[in-house]
């Protein structure tokens, strides 16, 4: 099968345990973006998976209709960037880890952990810790303490659940509010 990974910018996926599974295929890692639907195309007239790294190519009807030859894409998050209808009727099977309405954990938790980063000073912390002394000073707790969301999405509701558990009391705003 030949398998197209798109804008994988810094050829990560290829150090993956799981990417040993491609043995046997013809694997084309783009660590590049290319925007232009011809260009496009041309790349991957012979596509027959595309797994598609982040939401940065736009999969859309016109460009299915350029490769005949697709039968599968596997997206790891959100996919509002691929014509799900087209996908179907031209018998493109679109594959995803998400559902309907769930929020990318991902991003809640990468969000959460810089949150605490900040409160607890990681950085200096990790520097400290380096330089072999024990510790460069103590930081804030969350537990007490109140979050403020700009927005209160599927993230940003994950993050706050994140929040409540560590004790804060989170508020939020809204230009939609």
């Amino acid at each position: 099968m030949k398998v197209h990974i798109l804008d994988d910018w810094f050829d990560t996926l290829r150090g993956l345990p799981c990417f040993a599974r491609l043995a046997g295929h013809d694997v084309t890692v783009w660590t590049d973006h290319v925007e232009d639907m011809d260009a496009l195309a041309a790349r991957l007239t012979e596509a027959e998976a595309l797994v598609l790294f982040r939401e940065r190519t736009k999969v859309t009807r016109a460009l299915l209709e350029r490769l005949p030859a697709l039968r599968l894409i596997s997206q790891r998050s959100v996919y509002p960037h691929v014509d799900v209808d087209a996908c179907t009727d031209h018998g493109v099977l679109l594959c995803s880890n998400m559902h309907g309405g769930t929020p990318s954990y991902a991003a809640a938790e990468l969000t959460f952990a810089l949150i605490l980063a900040g409160l607890r000073d990681l950085p200096a912390q990790m520097a400290s810790a380096k330089a072999g002394h024990w510790q460069a000073g103590v930081g804030k707790t969350l537990r007490g303490r109140t979050l403020g969301l700009y927005g209160y999405g599927r993230i940003a509701q994950a993050v706050a659940g994140y929040a409540e558990a560590f004790g804060a009391k989170v508020v939020w705003w809204s230009s939609e509010t």
